[in-house]
């Protein structure tokens, strides 16, 4: 039965409003490609009003920590910037972002584990290299922890409740005690 010559015409434009539309789509939902760890951020600045409710609590934690050792620079929460986004998984992503505009340390929190292939940047390697270790290791589960001159990275929880975070040692704002700001979301870095 031949096709009648109508919809030959009336396909051949729908086919490539489809594909038109469909690759639209596709570009639309690729992660920029610049944000991780020593990049810019991949989520928007906090505002002002929750970044000053967010930030007291680990500022306050810092001076004390500062006040109690002798040796250690005060530390003002003027050195980096929290960038703070809920996915639609309801996971919370906080991204510390130095005055450079990078950011030199994440954690999250939440129901599911958030993509890491989205905010590791340049040490996504790192981390996929410690996951297989851990799994050649015969460990399935359990918490993840990568500690190298590079990439500091604390991953665990179970489902529902995810928990982690990630740092650049070397990115970290001169006097800024890591383990105070990062400490809620996982062991001691």
């Amino acid at each position: 039965m031949k096709t009648p010559r109508f919809w030959i015409e009336v396909e051949a434009p729908l086919r490539h409003a489809s594909c038109t539309l469909l690759a639209l789509a596709l570009l639309g939902s690729v992660a920029p490609a610049s944000a991780g760890l020593g990049r810019a951020p991949a989520t928007a600045a906090v505002p002002m009003a929750v970044q000053r409710q967010a930030q007291p609590a680990a500022a306050q934690a810092i001076a004390a920590a500062s006040a109690n050792t002798a040796s250690a620079p005060a530390t003002s929460a003027a050195s980096y910037s929290l960038h703070q986004s809920s996915l639609d998984s309801g996971t919370t992503v906080q991204e510390y972002v130095d005055v450079a505009g990078r950011v030199f340390a994440l954690a999250w929190r939440g129901p599911v584990l958030p993509d890491l292939a989205d905010y590791l940047g340049d040490y996504l390697t790192d981390y996929r290299h410690a996951a297989a270790q851990h799994r050649a290791g015969g460990q399935r589960g359990g918490a993840l922890r990568l500690r190298s001159d590079a990439l500091v990275l604390h991953s665990g929880g179970r489902m529902r409740a995810f928990v982690g975070y990630a740092y650049v040692p070397a990115l970290v704002p001169a006097g800024l005690d890591v383990q105070t700001l990062l400490g809620a979301y996982g062991a001691a870095p």
